[in-house]
């Protein structure tokens, strides 16, 4: 298990419609997390100023089926509205998740993002959806 995994306890992905590669990100890949991760545990990131201010709606939560191992599939769509300086945006998404209990409590082992607008160039996330 690497130390992104092991930090935030899944492994993120955020897709695009390139259908060969398993995990892409428009924007950010995972070294680049990675070193996010790595600036906010020692105090060096600088966050965007002024913040974004951020409203989030999940919806639709499915529970699709329970995988081997005991692992809970999950499905949900979400819509993130941000309003930046630069301009407002709303980010839609069908979120899938695997669910998991660790010593007695529900912990989330896997989340996948896939953006509703991923086929065309995206603005920066400055958050984690």
């Amino acid at each position: 298990m690497d130390r992104l995994t092991a930090f935030t306890g899944c492994r993120p992905m955020v897709t695009t419609s390139i259908p060969k590669r398993k995990c892409r990100s428009s924007t950010i890949n995972r070294s680049r997390i990675s070193l996010r991760i790595k600036q906010l545990l020692t105090g060096n990131a600088t966050p965007r100023t002024p913040q974004s201010r951020l409203r989030r709606l999940v919806s639709n939560i499915e529970l699709l089926d329970e995988q081997p191992g005991g692992d809970i599939s999950v499905a949900s769509n979400s819509m993130v509205f941000e309003s930046s300086l630069r301009d407002d945006t709303i980010w839609a998404a069908r979120n899938e998740y695997r669910l998991r209990y660790v010593d007695g409590e529900l912990k989330m082992a896997y989340k996948k993002v896939i953006l509703v607008n991923n086929e065309k160039a995206l603005f920066t996330l400055s958050f984690l959806i």
